[in-house]
């Protein structure tokens, strides 16, 4: 090939598309839809939430900028409201089924989409795509991978994809949370509790342990924000603070791992991985 192309060196690597499927056992719209759902609910990428507005989830039902709709709001016109709104879901938007839902900024190191997969080898220049039969569609999550993101896992040339460690690219890119919600007996400030906790959940069914994490976030800001002024009033008034109980893990400890969910794409990354080795 060097001699009848004049190549002088292999093929290198400027961006790599890693996808797992999920096929119903018995091929049908809601159970793809329902898998759909899980993915955007549970998927916990690792973007700056707070200092990137433009990796921020957002979701399309066609192609072009127009069509794209922002899960906690419209792009930020004068200036960033997140934390403003991450209290509540009045400006949330749930991600419609027959979505592509988007994390991470386009052409950044590291993007996902998680989509209805009904159509392949599509040609977007010539409008042409090949119809999948119900039996084939599938319920897709796909990363994708350029700049530092493939330097940090070490490749540069085809040849490097042989070495890479599938398995290992769930943790860093598939990583999947179930959220936690507390219950308190009588007393103990049960009211307040069961408002934030109904607060949390509704912000979980719209956006998603993605945006519960952004309002986990926010609270804790709050509360490290007023911890002085609240400890001397109890200090003042003879009582004590009882330290918070942590649920699960994570910064906010609010999060646990969906290992069901994690083990089966560990699973179908070790057999790609087997398969780009051969």
């Amino acid at each position: 090939m060097n001699t009848k192309f004049g190549i002088e060196s292999g093929p290198t690597i400027t961006e790599l598309e890693v996808s797992v499927d999920f096929t119903p056992s018995e091929p049908n719209q809601a159970s793809r839809d329902l898998m759909f759902g899980i993915l955007v609910r549970h998927h916990l990428p690792v973007i700056d939430l707070f200092g990137s507005p433009m990796s921020r989830p957002r979701f399309a039902t066609r192609r072009g900028p127009a069509s794209i709709k922002h899960v906690f709001r419209d792009r930020p016109a004068i200036r960033d409201l997140f934390e403003e709104l991450a209290w509540t879901t009045k400006h949330d938007r749930q991600v419609v089924v027959d979505a592509t839902y988007y994390v991470g900024a386009k052409d950044a190191p590291v993007q996902w989409s998680t989509m209805d997969k009904v159509k392949d080898k599509q040609n977007i220049a010539a409008g042409t795509f090949v119809e999948l039969s119900e039996k084939d569609r599938k319920t897709r999550i796909e990363v994708t991978l350029r700049n530092e993101a493939l330097t940090d896992l070490g490749l540069c040339n085809l040849e490097d994809l042989s070495t890479l460690n599938f398995r290992g690219l769930q943790k860093k890119f598939f990583n999947f949370k179930l959220a936690t919600f507390e219950t308190r007996p009588l007393g103990q400030r049960k009211a307040v509790s069961e408002a934030i906790e109904r607060s949390r959940a509704e912000k979980f069914l719209v956006t998603g342990v993605i945006g519960l994490m952004g309002q986990d976030a926010v609270r804790m800001q709050f509360r490290k924000a007023n911890r002085p002024a609240v400890l001397q009033h109890l200090h003042q008034q003879g009582k004590k603070v009882k330290a918070a109980d942590r649920r699960g893990s994570g910064v906010s400890g609010t999060t646990l791992s969906f290992a069901e969910l994690n083990k089966a794409v560990e699973t179908a990354l070790r057999h790609l991985g087997e398969r780009v080795s051969k």
